[in-house]
């Protein structure tokens, strides 16, 4: 959708698809109620300059206006707004100065000051049927069901066999489960889980998606994790929804929090084998420009040991970073560790290692391999008399050079065979 507002307090919701004539859009006028609440001063600092304000989605639902310390929510739909006052009067030092920015996400608005990070979304159904005072819902029941049980109350089981008349039970433990899922870790959202694992032991084999269970306990452990590292991540539980689980292992990484990408990737069963070449790699940037080859040795011994443990590991990738930054031991070094010839020969020619390359080529056995790397090898080194002396350090590629001469340079075969001093050849 397309949110459009003008300095008269109107706001214009329209969908994007402006071509579909049919497609009406909504107005909505800030409620009169709402502005006397606010100081005549404050709404003129909302809205009197473009600059002052932002005016952005909350979520999918609604709409926000906020200015330098006030978040003003508005809802078409519903006919409703909300305004908060984020900053504490105490706490301004300078009017002009801007105290907030609003972020939107998929589920609400996160708003960054100065004091902290808050999150502003709608209540979940699930949880509001749960907690709401007055909820005649099914898990609200069998939380005092739970409740009753944990009390050792002589009719513990009155409320779950009212739920189990009703065949809402397995309804019950969903909605008790995932209303657990919108809380932030803390007491009440583990309360919430044991009485949906205590409604879960009465409900009937095949009324219920027993795994979905699982892992909806899997998805809340990740995101408690999330909130609770070393480096925090304030994600909903909607936002981790929409987050495919390859994409949160990136999103990690980028930000370098290997450990609970480790974790993440090991509990989702998902392969921790980039986990461990990204760890590699920003190991690699850390080192100073200035490491000694025993530097480099070192922090490859150290990274390898991690390395040894884990299956298919690309060794060329990481010699590949090492080159590029500058690490030319450490990139022989894990070059060595490759375990594909192919896959080391090009990296060889490019690092004009003839010798190695040759000796790989030869150990793969194929002659169209050999003579590639001496055609490569040939045009790159200056005068016959240097190609003879590198090819001539591998007595055991002489048949194939003999035959890439003859059949490619002619005029440059005696000079080889002469360079061999096999005079009789």
């Amino acid at each position: 959708k397309i949110a459009l507002y003008r300095k008269d307090g109107s706001f214009f919701i329209l969908n994007s698809n402006l071509g579909e004539i049919e497609k009406k859009y909504g107005i909505f006028q800030i409620p009169e109620d709402i502005r006397e609440d606010i100081v005549k001063e404050d709404l003129r600092q909302i809205i009197s300059n473009p600059l002052d304000f932002q005016f952005l989605f909350c979520g999918e639902k609604a709409v926000c206006l906020s200015g330098k310390k006030y978040v003003l929510l508005t809802m078409p739909s519903a006919r409703k707004s909300l305004f908060f006052k984020m900053i504490k009067k105490n706490k301004i030092s300078d009017k002009n100065e801007k105290h907030l920015h609003c972020i939107t996400e998929v589920d609400g608005l996160r708003v960054v000051t100065k004091e902290g990070i808050f999150i502003l979304s709608q209540v979940p159904e699930e949880l509001y049927n749960s907690c709401y005072t007055f909820s005649e819902d099914n898990s609200k029941k069998l939380m005092k069901a739970y409740n009753s049980a944990e009390e050792k109350k002589a009719d513990c089981d009155k409320e779950i066999r009212d739920i189990i008349k009703q065949n809402q039970l397995n309804m019950a433990v969903k909605t008790l489960q995932n209303a657990a899922a919108n809380l932030w870790r803390n007491k009440e959202q583990l309360f919430m889980l044991k009485a949906a694992q205590h409604g879960k032991n009465f409900v009937q084999k095949g009324e219920y998606n027993f795994n979905m269970f699982v892992d909806i306990c899997k998805d809340i452990r990740i995101v408690n994790n999330l909130h609770m590292s070393d480096i925090p991540r304030f994600i909903t539980f909607a936002e981790y929804k929409k987050i495919n689980p390859n994409e949160l292992i990136n999103r990690l990484l980028r930000n370098q929090d290997f450990y609970l990408a480790f974790e993440i990737s090991n509990y989702l069963k998902l392969n921790v084998k980039k986990v461990y070449q990204k760890l590699a790699i920003a190991q690699m940037k850390s080192m100073s420009d200035a490491s000694s080859s025993e530097d480099e040795i070192q922090m490859y011994e150290k990274i390898n040991a991690k390395l040894s443990k884990v299956p298919n590991i690309s060794y060329i990738k990481l010699a590949k970073k090492a080159f590029k930054y500058q690490k030319q031991e450490m990139g022989n070094l894990f070059l060595e560790n490759e375990k594909s010839i192919l896959t080391k020969i090009p990296q060889y020619i490019e690092l004009k290692q003839w010798g190695r390359a040759l000796e790989a080529a030869y150990q793969t056995f194929d002659t169209n391999v050999l003579i590639t790397v001496l055609d490569k090898m040939k045009k790159n080194v200056e005068g016959i008399e240097k190609f003879c002396a590198l090819v001539g350090k591998q007595p055991e590629i002489h048949p194939a050079v003999v035959e890439y001469l003859k059949n490619n340079y002619p005029e440059d075969l005696d000079i080889y065979l002469k360079s061999k001093e096999n005079y009789e050849e």
